[in-house]
């Protein structure tokens, strides 16, 4: 059983759960994996969700069903970016309306954060940054992407995480080598899911920055999209 939101959407307790608290949230009626028109869904739901940071998955970036709409929500402090916005040093890019972009490129992987209170600005700066996307990421068949989504302070703090690659190389190797992390929303956070112990065993600084520097944009495409979005 679930809790029906708006018609719209089933909150059901995620039956794998990574969180001490991990929801899916699969959408009622059939659709492909796709964030287009659904942004404001997210924003709604997070608000909602207020304990919980609820994150979006595209289609070749992790997501659990590629082939089926849905977020997912776990309770808010378990990803580190979370606290690490907070305390880094960060590139305001713009400041439109109320609602601010910033960048952040550290920990390997390359990060938007768009931050604001009205929903109705935050999806439009959201759909210009998109459209910016489709001219640099691979698009199968939207541009590639994890989101983070979290409401504080009475704002909403949107992590966009953009990709140029589904698995790491370490995912396709021998048996001896290959390390089973195709690294989603989660993972851009800050908190790496293995699968099995012996992939876990594997993993070393060295082998997590080569995953997300082959994952993340490379830095010539990372300045032209930051130049792209600058006032």
């Amino acid at each position: 059983m679930g809790i029906e939101y708006r018609n719209d959407y089933i909150i059901l307790i995620n039956p794998y759960p990574i969180f001490d608290k991990h929801l899916t949230l699969p959408s009622l009626s059939h659709s492909p994996q796709l964030i287009a028109g659904r942004f404001t869904d997210m924003l709604e739901l997070t608000k909602q969700l207020s304990e919980y940071s609820l994150f979006y998955n595209g289609p070749n970036c992790g997501a659990s069903a590629p082939d089926h709409f849905h977020f997912q929500a776990g309770n808010k402090g378990f990803m580190p970016i979370e606290d690490e916005f907070q305390k880094a040093e960060k590139e305001l890019l713009s400041s439109l309306q109320g609602c601010n972009t910033y960048a952040l490129n550290h920990g390997f992987r390359k990060v938007l954060v768009l931050c604001g209170s009205d929903s109705l600005k935050l999806n439009m700066l959201f759909n210009h940054i998109m459209k910016i996307f489709s001219s640099y990421l691979p698009a199968d068949p939207e541009p590639m992407i994890n989101i983070i989504s979290l409401w504080q302070d009475e704002e909403w703090s949107i992590f966009v995480f953009p990709r140029q690659k589904h698995r790491p190389d370490q995912y396709f190797l021998s048996a001896k080598e290959q390390i089973l992390l195709s690294p989603a929303s989660v993972d851009f956070g800050g908190m790496l899911i293995t699968p099995r112990q012996e992939d876990y065993e594997k993993l070393n600084k060295e082998t997590i920055k080569d995953i997300f520097e082959q994952l993340s944009l490379e830095d010539k495409i990372w300045e032209a999209i930051k130049n792209e979005l600058r006032d």
